[in-house]
């Protein structure tokens, strides 16, 4: 392979006429390349770039410009023979045209490679439970936070479409390439728009202004409800409403919920990180207003943080409940006899007279880096829930999605409520985000026929990083 060499007199001649104002010229023009001989192509731009091969078409800058080091590549599709520059220049004037066709060169093959892989990981977190490896990194972090909050993968895939998008258009428009930019940015676009259509199939609401009554005046206190938002009153024969709180710790306002349950008639309460004490002066309080509800909780101690507690209230129009255990059945791990696994926890109730749903309150641990293995091993026992209890209504904080049920993968799921009422998507942490973009682990499912979610709404009293879900359960008869 042999070597060209130009005269440093030519190159200096060449750039000291280059004037800066002639750049967007240069661009016009394609920065078509002039080939001198088999082996030398010269760019009409700043710096002169030096083939050493037409194969490979490696180049190097000759000029006096300290970033003379970026190096572009000599063959494109539109090449031609120049006039000879002087004695022993080559005569062969034959014009020359490339393929149509993309060469292949090690680092187009890298980013195409690498795009590829993105795009299939990306495509992945729209139904992780669908492969094997994707559902298992689904419930390992960081992945199992990311999954949980689909709204800002929306907002993450739809950015990057228009970032590459951009990158396409400045490289295709300097460099004539960027196809790899390109296509990268119609599968971010692709992958952003299933999650939306994700979200938009479970449900998404509008907000609206309620007008609540506590005890310490009228204040308006502000209610995301879905289209078929849950009725201001208990008015549908044989309907159960079932309010889902994390209280933390007992910090949202107790008349303001009073008032809630009272204005929308609900039958089901269920607070997660709720003290004893606070459920008794709720029961206490709904007495004083000639409601009569009766009390289940997991025992905790005064002494012990409220998140340790939760607290299950039953309407007196459902009849009479008593607790039962849930768990001690279940201690065993499915690995083996002797080996215990965590449980979450949890309050049950049966109707003594056997007529009615069995009512489950439950709080699985929330999931984090050292914590991982309980955080699995307690949603895999709350949703094994589904498989066991035939005629149930199961409502709490599960720290997980239904994109977390699915990923455990289960023979068998119960019936997300809200998803049924057309407010599966709406997120109830944290308080602090939309309900687009937050996460829906506030979850009310059945595991029954007998029952359906007909309405549905999401409500913030204040106090608490978690909002409530309420759903109305109607007979589906």
């Amino acid at each position: 392979m042999k070597r060209i060499v130009i005269p440093a007199t030519l190159v200096a001649h060449t750039l000291g006429s280059f004037r800066w104002r002639d750049y967007a010229r240069l661009v016009a023009d394609n920065l078509a390349p002039v080939c001198i001989s088999t082996d030398l192509y010269i760019y009409r731009f700043v710096y002169l770039p030096i083939c050493i091969s037409t194969d490979t078409c490696t180049c190097s800058f000759i000029g006096t410009s300290p970033h003379a080091v970026v190096c572009h590549e000599c063959c494109t599709p539109r090449m031609r023979r120049a006039p000879a520059l002087g004695p022993g220049a080559p005569t062969d004037t034959t014009i020359r045209k490339d393929t149509d066709f993309v060469r292949l060169t090690p680092m187009r093959l890298f980013w195409g490679l690498l795009a590829l892989v993105i795009s299939l990981v990306s495509f992945a977190t729209v139904r992780p439970e669908l492969f094997g490896i994707t559902a298992k990194y689904a419930l390992l972090t960081p992945f199992a936070q990311i999954v949980a909050l689909r709204g800002w993968l929306v907002v993450g895939f739809a950015l990057a479409g228009i970032l590459f998008l951009i990158v396409a258009g400045i490289r295709g428009l300097l460099l004539r390439r960027g196809r790899i930019a390109l296509t990268f940015s119609l599968a971010m676009f692709l992958v952003a728009g299933l999650h939306a259509a994700t979200m938009y199939s479970r449900g998404i609401s509008e907000t609206i202004s309620a007008v609540d009554q506590s005890s310490t005046g009228t204040r308006e206190a502000e209610v995301s409800m879905s289209d078929a938002a849950v009725s201001t009153s208990a008015d549908i024969a044989d309907a159960i409403t079932v309010l889902q709180y994390n209280t933390l710790g007992g910090s949202v306002d107790v008349p303001a919920l009073v008032d809630l349950i009272e204005y929308e008639g609900v039958n089901v309460v269920t607070l997660p990180e709720t003290s004893t004490q606070t459920g008794e002066d709720i029961v206490a309080s709904l007495a004083d207003r000639g409601l009569w509800f009766q009390q289940f909780d997991t025992g905790t101690s005064g002494y012990e943080a409220d998140y340790a507690s939760t607290v299950l209230l039953v309407s007196s129009s459902l009849g009479e409940y008593v607790q039962t255990g849930i768990f001690e059945s279940r201690a065993e791990s499915a690995e083996g006899p002797g080996q215990e696994r965590s449980v979450p926890l949890a309050v049950r109730a049966v109707p003594l007279d056997g007529v009615g749903p069995t009512l489950i309150a439950i709080h699985p641990i929330a999931p984090g880096r050292e914590r991982m293995d309980t955080w699995q091993s307690e949603i895999r026992a709350a949703y094994e829930l589904c498989g066991s209890e035939p005629n149930a209504i199961i409502a709490g904080d599960f720290n997980s999605t239904a994109d977390h049920e699915a990923a455990l993968r289960l023979d068998t799921r119960c019936t997300d409520a809200a998803d049924q009422a057309g407010a599966g998507a709406l997120g109830t942490w944290p308080a602090r985000l939309s309900e687009l973009l937050s996460s829906p682990i506030d979850r009310v499912l059945t595991t029954t026929n007998e029952y359906r979610g007909s309405e549905a709404t999401t409500v913030d009293l204040g106090g608490s990083d978690h909002r409530g879900v309420m759903v109305r359960l109607t007979p589906s008869a």
